[in-house]
C-alpha cells in the first residue's frame, strides 16, 4: 500500500518533495478513508500542477524506487543520466 514518498535530487528535484496519502483530520468524506492498525489512510489521491512542474518527474522517481524496492538495486539501470551512486562520504 502507497503511504507516502519522499524524493530529493532525482531529475528536477533538488530539495526533497513529499507525497503523504496520510488522512487529515477532517471528517468529511468519511467513505473516501481506510482505516487500519489505528491509521487513516485515502483511497485515492490527485497530483496536479502547471507544465512542467515535476508531475511527470515524480511518477518516475517512484517507478524507479519501486524497481529497486522489487528488483534490488543489481536489477536497476544505473546508466541513465539523472542517477548515481555516492560513496559513503558523500553528503
Amino acid at each position: 500500500m502507497f503511504i507516502g514518498f519522499s524524493v530529493s535530487n532525482y531529475l528536477s528535484f533538488k530539495t526533497a518533495q513529499t507525497i503523504s496519502m496520510a488522512a487529515s483530520k477532517v471528517v468529511r468524506h468519511k467513505e473516501h478513508i481506510l482505516n487500519g492498525n489505528g491509521k487513516k489512510i485515502l483511497k485515492t489521491g490527485l497530483i496536479y500542477g502547471a507544465n512542467a512542474s515535476g508531475k511527470s518527474n515524480l511518477v518516475k522517481a517512484i517507478d524507479f524506487s519501486r524497481d529497486i524496492i522489487l528488483d534490488g538495486l543489481s536489477e536497476a539501470d544505473l546508466n541513465k543520466k539523472y542517477f548515481r551512486i555516492c560513496g559513503e562520504g558523500y553528503k
